[in-house]
């Protein structure tokens, strides 16, 4: 596993899809064995962060069965019987995997200091397709061997004999479990192929790896070495392997030069000092400060090295944001028809002509004109406002062209921003449509931020705001009072005063069809789940990954220096039910995952088939 290295901040947001990158001041794995009052230490620290920070605690013990006290008690006990701190580790893990929760997890900042900690690893990183892997990369030191078994585009059925959608269910969900069958799936398949101590039980020594392999129409079985190295050792001969030519098409998959990512990546993890200026102000978006608008994004864990998200984030660092299109053609198929309206906004958004055909699929002889949105996250480098102005114009476009048909594709969406995306969903109507409620954990946390916004001085604040800060302050105060844990209901309005409005720009509201999956996370849920319940939209796909609600990172543990990301609220649907474990259900349901390999071409076809058929 390639991870940068990282520091966290006590309240840091996290942004992204694939994980934070964060320099500051968090210590990697202690280098001693951790001591019995030592793990006590740390068991209490995380049990803390829970009672104080966590929103849906009671939620959660109503829907997954369990009392919170009786899992302190548990996890106590079994973290005297750890033997190594790598054993204690997982037991965090597993205790934060126990609220089923995709904001919530442990996370630890991987040192390239010798001992401590080390990495398996097959030599290839990949996508899952349905219930198998599709290889997408390999690992420098492999890229030149076209002997070795396993190549690009291989098909991986079965690890040891085991279908790949087992191991993950018995493996990889114990170190965080996303609330999601689907999203466990999507998100660790990958992670089976190469462990990092502390956070997976690694391989016995000298072990072998069996794969079976659909290549083509024909079934493979190979088997490859296991191969373990300290993190630090690792790293610095993927830095070596890196600095070689690559063959030209080796770096497709990334849409960048894979040489500069790796020696940027190992350089910076190598010797922070390394990381380029550049760099940082477009790695680390939250380096302004904590923002809550801000943190309705999933938080991955720890990504595998080949991770096509790392690639994205640092394809920046050296040629600066690449142009949305390309982006776009990189993770979807575009039609060599399409007619972009603007290519370079941060959603670029391109028509088609379609054939209409009638309720028997005859074709009519008629076409329509059909708009596709590629609307791939609410954390998007141009500030808020510009991005909204860039929608808005959009569909002012579309209208002019005639096009009343409009496909958003949210596949892969990990959230972002809650004022930009419920801005965002506004614009698609021409009435104010009804925004969602939320609930806060009554801590520190958002008592200090609504009794700062009651009292700011800044030129963004009025006596308005302020006032209505004042109200929900003094509310949750109420609740605090009366021995809440979870606040009384807000409008997420009341974190946006005076903000959202009707669009007076959209003649008529279009005929939209949403695509999602199970990565569509946080405020892609909460966008998805707008839409829907405002009947502006039909949502096709796979449910969404019910992560309901903004994320806080907290660290770090005395001692193991473990950090943990927590939900500190939750969004409810406009029928009053969680967003949480919950998600979106489609009005269709598609095997998106299934369509992994085709750049999801088959989802979008169906949608653009529910609006180009007639019906009686």
């Amino acid at each position: 596993m390639f991870h940068p290295f990282e520091r966290a901040k006590v309240r840091a947001v996290v942004f992204g899809f694939a994980a934070l990158f964060v320099i500051g001041a968090c210590a990697p794995a202690p280098r001693k064995a951790l001591t019995k009052d030592q793990k006590q230490a740390d068991m209490m620290w995380l049990f803390s962060q829970f009672s104080e920070n966590y929103a849906p605690l009671e939620y959660k013990e109503a829907k997954l069965g369990f009392k919170f006290d009786d899992l302190k008690a548990k996890y106590l006990a079994e973290a005297d019987t750890t033997a190594s701190n790598e054993e204690f580790y997982r037991l965090m893990s597993r205790f934060v995997a126990e609220f089923q929760d995709a904001h919530t997890k442990t996370n630890q900042t991987f040192s390239v200091l010798p001992k401590r900690n080390s990495i398996a690893y097959l030599g290839f990183d990949g996508i899952r397709k349905g219930n198998n892997l599709l290889v997408t990369a390999m690992l420098p030191s492999f890229y030149a061997d076209p002997a070795y078994p396993v190549q690009l585009g291989d098909i991986i059925t079965k690890l040891d004999g085991t279908d790949l959608p087992d191991l993950v269910k018995k493996e990889a969900v114990l170190r965080g479990h996303l609330g999601n069958a689907e999203s466990n799936l999507t998100a660790y398949m990958p992670k089976l192929f190469s462990k990092v101590s502390g956070t997976s039980v690694m391989p016995a020594a000298d072990a072998n790896a069996k794969l079976t392999i659909q290549r083509g129409l024909t079934k493979v079985e190979v088997e490859v070495p296991w191969i373990t190295k300290d993190m630090g050792d690792f790293t610095r001969e993927q830095q070596k392997y890196a600095k070689k030519s690559l063959p030209i098409g080796e770096t497709a998959h990334f849409g960048t030069n894979l040489e500069k990512l790796f020696t940027w990546a190992l350089d910076a993890m190598a010797d922070q000092k390394k990381v380029k200026p550049k760099a940082l102000s477009q790695l680390l978006p939250a380096s302004k400060g904590y923002n809550y608008q801000d943190s309705f994004v999933y938080v991955a864990l720890a990504p595998t090295w080949g991770s096509s998200e790392i690639a994205d984030v640092l394809q920046q660092s050296f040629e600066g944001p690449a142009k949305p299109v390309d982006v776009l053609k990189t993770k979807r198929y575009v039609p060599s028809t399409a007619m972009f309206v603007n290519a370079n906004a941060t959603f670029p958004t391109y028509v088609t002509g379609e054939k209409v055909y009638d309720i028997l699929g005859k074709a009519t002889g008629e076409t329509k004109l059909v708009a596709t949105m590629y609307l791939d996250t609410f954390s998007p480098q141009a500030s808020e406002d510009a991005v909204v102005k860039e929608v808005s114009d959009t569909l002012v476009a579309l209208q002019t062209l005639g096009v009343q048909d409009l496909i958003i594709d949210m596949i892969n969406n990990g959230g972002g921003s809650l004022s930009l995306g419920l801005r965002l969903a506004q614009l698609f109507s021409t009435t104010k449509i009804t925004m969602p409620d939320m609930q806060f954990k009554l801590s520190n946390n958002w008592l200090d931020q609504f009794e700062t916004e009651s009292n700011a001085n800044t030129s963004d604040s009025n006596d308005a705001k302020r006032e209505l800060a004042r109200r929900v302050f003094d509310g949750l105060s109420k609740d605090v009072a009366r021995g809440d844990q979870l606040s009384s209901k807000w409008s997420t309005e009341s974190l946006m005063p005076f903000t959202i409005k009707a669009n007076d720009r959209l003649k008529k509201n279009m005929n939209i069809v949403l695509l999602t999956n199970e990565m569509c996370a946080s405020m892609c849920d909460i966008f998805s789940a707008v839409l829907q319940d405002n009947k502006l939209a039909k949502v096709i796909g796979a449910k969404s990954m019910g992560a309901g609600g903004n994320v806080v990172m907290h660290g770090e543990a005395p001692n193991s220096h473990m950090w943990v990301s927590q939900t500190e609220s939750l969004i409810l649907r406009k029928d009053g039910s969680y967003i949480e474990n919950n998600g979106v259900t489609p009005d269709l349901a598609l095997p998106v995952s299934e369509t992994s390999d085709m750049r999801y071409f088959p989802i979008r076809m169906i949608a653009i088939a529910l609006m180009t058929t007639k019906t009686p």
